[in-house]
């Protein structure tokens, strides 16, 4: 049994790999990359040598998968963990724009199926 639990959200990031380019432009983006203020502390306990686990849902997709497999490369107890069809996992796109601040829009995995879709 982990010494320090968390419970809370876990969801992917994924930005830009310039400053100053908009969503509606064509280029490159890095990611996905584990993120959440939970799983984010629960792997730096971890990392720190100290054992921790952590309470919370992901997708049964490929970012469900890529959470799950930071937080196990971390050493993190993830036993409570629900790995679901039913979760629908947030992803973050962030912007990095001139004025310094990161603008970021969330984006659940619903809204992107129905707009790939669309798209086809």
């Amino acid at each position: 049994m982990a010494e320090i639990w968390t419970m809370g959200e876990a969801l992917v990031e994924i930005m830009r790999t310039d400053v100053n380019m908009p969503l509606n432009a064509t280029d490159l983006f890095r990611g996905p990359f584990p993120s959440g203020s939970s799983a984010i502390m629960a792997s730096t306990v971890a990392r720190m040598g100290h054992s921790a686990g952590i309470i919370s849902g992901v997708g049964k997709d490929e970012f469900g998968e890529c959470i799950l497999n930071r937080l196990k490369q971390d050493g993190v107890d993830i036993s409570k963990v629900l790995w679901t069809q039913m979760v629908l996992l947030p992803v973050h796109l962030y912007l990095t724009m001139i004025k310094e601040t990161a603008d970021f829009y969330s984006i659940g995995m619903k809204h992107l199926q129905q707009r790939q879709k669309c798209r086809m």
